[in-house]
């Protein structure tokens, strides 16, 4: 089964758009194939996987298509996101059985 773009970027279902970019700068510079040739194919992974949730829209249909393929995770209700109460603060941590990406292959 393929990872997911959320997956591959190591990011959830509720990031934002901030947080998405964040992600694919510091892989994209990690991986780049100027500074590493062997690890080329996983750059173009990390690429295409950008290109499909880096806007909104994008997003949207992304997600649509998640929910055709795949069956939401139970434990987050597909957000890839728990919230946790410490103290008088709540706490978005990342979902430990679907991974952060929102769903179960």
């Amino acid at each position: 089964m393929m990872p997911t773009a959320y997956q591959t970027l190591g990011i959830h279902r509720e990031s934002t758009d901030e947080e998405i970019h964040l992600a694919w700068r510091a892989l994209a510079a990690e991986h780049h194939p100027d500074r590493h040739p062997e690890r080329a194919e996983q750059a173009a992974k990390i690429n295409q996987a950008y290109s499909l949730v880096k806007r909104e829209k994008d997003r949207k249909g992304y997600n649509d298509l998640l929910e055709l393929c795949y069956s939401y995770c139970k434990a987050c209700s597909g957000k890839g996101v728990r919230a946790k109460q410490r103290g008088m603060t709540r706490v978005k941590t990342r979902c430990e059985p679907c991974h952060g990406s929102g769903v179960i292959a």
